[in-house]
């Protein structure tokens, strides 16, 4: 049997192969900082798999929806609330614009007249974001920066106006808080991506070609700090790998902004961890789970991420580790809830590093861990070919099969071996699946029989059951049978693996009444009869056998007389049950037949 307990939180953890971090990608920007730090993940992320500009728009159904499956516009989004509008892919692309809500388009944050719309910038879906066409036009070519008087603000709450952030004091555009570190990250990757291949790009109020000129730098850094890395970055950052084959460095180590750009906003040999479960409440006892987390700041080679569970009371005096990763970078943890922890709420989740040591914020929500639940289709089994098995599961209050069959039971007659899965689902959530292998045994083929007078002969020399009008004929299980009463008769042939063939081909016998022998010689009395009766003859004669024989066919008494000569023979039948029976009469030239009540 197989058992594997699953979660189904695919949605917000991805459940790509890409989905972590690939090992030893950041290998070479080990150790180093400043320019070397910047050109040694320039070269990590170069020469990514350029897209066509038509191609974005599916692209971005897959990097940018939101679990509603709705497109995720960081221009119009308000999380946690109601956004004022949502739009569907494809069907709501841009068209005509006239107010806001009408159609999302392709912003590219970093303009694109800054880069003189040239590619592989044009398409690069780590600055591309969809979002709502009317904001995506009043944003225009203006740098991000905070507003304090603004001159038109959005329905989400985004800002056109002028400047106040020092160093710049013209329009700017301001996103909303919950996206400023998405933004400063995508811009952070483009002047890594991009360093020293910005020959033509433009000189702006905020960028001298791919590199931020020191406002916007500080302003950057100061909104990559207070908005740190989400599930919603990390999902992206996988998504895009998975087409571009590249990554956002900073979304995976935050503290590479730091690591490169030091001052302003960086505070040296402070690192810090955060710890998300991506909107996860309930877990259920033995489920894995992917724990993201986010570092900020630096830690050293042969750094381990651990995963903690607290108590039920959110208390971290004495932790259970759920899950490990070495790495210096931050990502995600897939981590497993123990089985032997007490089922309750008030659970919390963290991620600590030992290289420095650092302990990590919780998740700050608390969590439910249900009771786990376990479904069992019992041990593996095996049938003879043609036959069929009753498979039941236990366990769950709902099931599903791999057949598609939705009960408890199903009955199944496979024809080779089979493997059988129930997935079960208890009231609380949690499921499980269980296995059963159903193995076919082959049957041996079927005999041939044939009649030769009174006597059926098989082709199959093998251990067989003869039967006689479909019941088992008890104590024939050789290759022949001797007939003594008529009806259908077939025979199965047993296997060496205990498999029964299919049945031969039927028979009909009919007796004809005397036989070869004339019985009228013979008187039977009392007839009926309870417990002794008697066979004579007028003149003494030679029987050497006589018989009884029920209506199954069972011969059920013997006498062998070995050429006695009498005219009067004792039976004794106390031991028979009341029914009616045949009598064998067999001598030296013949045999012949007669009924024998039993009462």
């Amino acid at each position: 049997m197989n058992r594997i307990l699953f979660f189904l939180f695919c949605l917000f953890f991805g459940a790509k192969s890409f989905s972590q971090i690939p090992v030893n990608y950041y290998s070479t920007a080990a150790g180093i900082s400043g320019t070397p730090l910047r050109q040694a993940l320039h070269d990590i992320i170069d020469n990514h798999s350029t897209q066509s500009y038509s191609s974005l728009w599916n692209h971005v159904g897959i990097t940018d929806r939101k679990p509603n499956g709705k497109v995720w516009d960081i221009y119009s989004d308000i999380p946690g609330g109601t956004p004022p509008y949502e739009y569907t892919f494809f069907s709501n692309q841009c068209g005509n614009i006239s107010v806001e809500g009408s159609c999302y388009n392709r912003e590219h944050s970093w303009p694109q007249s800054w880069f003189n719309s040239s590619p592989p910038m044009q398409s690069d879906l780590f600055h591309i974001y969809p979002t709502d066409g009317k904001v995506n036009g009043l944003r225009g070519n203006f740098p991000f920066g905070e507003v304090t008087t603004p001159t038109n603000i959005t329905l989400n709450g985004s800002k056109l106006g002028p400047c106040t952030f020092p160093g710049y004091a013209s329009t700017v555009f301001e996103p909303i808080n919950e996206y400023k570190g998405d933004l400063a990250r995508s811009y952070f990757y483009m002047v890594t991506r991009y360093f020293n291949e910005d020959a033509g790009w433009q000189t702006t109020a905020a960028t001298t070609g791919a590199n931020l000129k020191p406002w916007q730098l500080d302003q950057l850094k100061k909104w990559a700090l207070n908005d740190p890395v989400s599930a919603k970055e990390i999902n992206r950052n996988n998504a895009i790998y998975g087409i571009q084959n590249n990554r956002n460095p900073f979304i995976d180590s935050p503290q590479f902004i730091c690591r490169i750009f030091p001052g302003n906003y960086c505070t040296a040999g402070q690192t810090s961890l955060a710890t998300t479960t991506g909107g996860i409440q309930n877990i259920c006892l033995g489920n894995e789970i992917n724990i993201p987390f986010t570092l900020s700041g630096q830690v050293q080679s042969g750094n381990i991420f651990t995963v903690e569970l607290s108590n039920s009371s959110g208390s971290f005096s004495n932790p259970i580790i759920i899950g490990t990763l070495n790495s210096t970078f931050a990502n995600s943890v897939n981590s497993k809830i123990p089985l032997n922890v007490s089922a309750g709420t008030g659970y919390r989740i963290r991620v600590n590093a030992s290289n420095p040591l650092v302990i990590g914020a919780d998740n700050g929500v608390n969590l439910t861990i249900l009771p786990s639940m376990s479904v069992s289709l019992g041990a593996d089994l095996r049938i003879c070919a043609g036959d069929s098995v009753l498979l039941t599961a236990f366990g769950a209050n709902t099931y599903a099969w791999n057949n598609t069959a939705q009960t408890a039971s199903i009955k199944v007659a496979p024809s080779q071996t089979t493997a059988y899965i129930v997935f079960g689902t208890a009231l609380s959530g949690c499921t499980d699946f269980d296995t059963i292998i159903v193995t076919v045994d082959p049957a041996p083929n079927s005999p041939i029989i044939t009649l030769n007078g009174s006597i059926l002969t098989s082709n199959n020399p093998d251990f067989q059951t003869w039967y006689l009008n479909n019941v088992e004929i008890q104590g024939e299980n050789g290759s022949t049978l001797n007939l003594f009463q008529s009806g259908n008769y077939y025979s199965k042939v047993l296997g060496a693996n205990n498999c029964y063939s299919q049945k031969s081909n039927v028979i009909n016998y009919i007796v004809s009444g005397i036989g070869n022998l004339d019985v009228n010689q013979f008187k039977i009395f009392p007839n009926p009869s309870d417990d002794i009766f008697y066979i004579e003859n007028d003149e003494k004669f030679s029987l050497q056998e006589i018989s009884i024989i029920n209506m199954l066919g069972q011969i059920v008494y013997t006498l062998n007389l070995e050429n006695t000569r009498e005219n009067k023979i004792t039976i004794d039948i106390s031991n028979q049950d009341a029914g009616v029976y045949h009598v064998l009469l067999k001598t030296q030239n013949g045999f012949g037949i007669k009924k024998l009540i039993i009462q």
